[in-house]
C-alpha cells in the first residue's frame, strides 16, 4: 500500500502518467500538499480520463467497472473547483 501523499514526495511524472501507481485514492491527490491546485486538477482529470476508458472496457466485458472510483474522483475534482469534472473526460461507446 503507498503511503498518503502527505507524507511523502510526489513523484508529478509518474503522477501525471498514471495517477493510481502514485496514490491509493483521489483524496490523497487532495492531502498533497507538494503539489499546486492545478497540478492536483491535471491528476486527477488523468484518472478521471484512465478510469473511463477502463469503464468502456467494463461495458464491453473485458473487467470489473470503476464507477465508484470515478465518483469518488469527479468529487474531489468539484472540491477543487473544477467545474469541468461534469463533463465525460474521456472516449464512451456511446458518442
Amino acid at each position: 500500500m503507498k503511503a498518503p501523499a502527505s507524507t511523502k514526495q510526489t513523484d508529478l511524472e509518474r503522477a501525471l502518467d498514471n495517477p493510481a501507481s502514485e496514490f491509493d485514492a483521489p483524496e490523497h491527490v487532495l492531502a498533497a500538499q507538494d503539489l499546486t491546485t492545478k497540478q492536483k486538477i491535471d491528476i486527477l482529470q488523468q484518472w478521471q480520463y484512465d478510469a473511463t476508458e477502463e469503464s468502456v472496457a467494463s461495458e464491453e466485458g473485458m473487467g470489473d467497472s470503476p464507477s465508484q472510483i470515478l465518483q469518488q474522483i469527479n468529487n474531489a475534482l468539484l472540491a477543487l473547483g473544477d467545474q469541468a469534472s461534469d463533463e465525460p473526460a474521456g472516449p464512451t461507446k456511446h458518442r
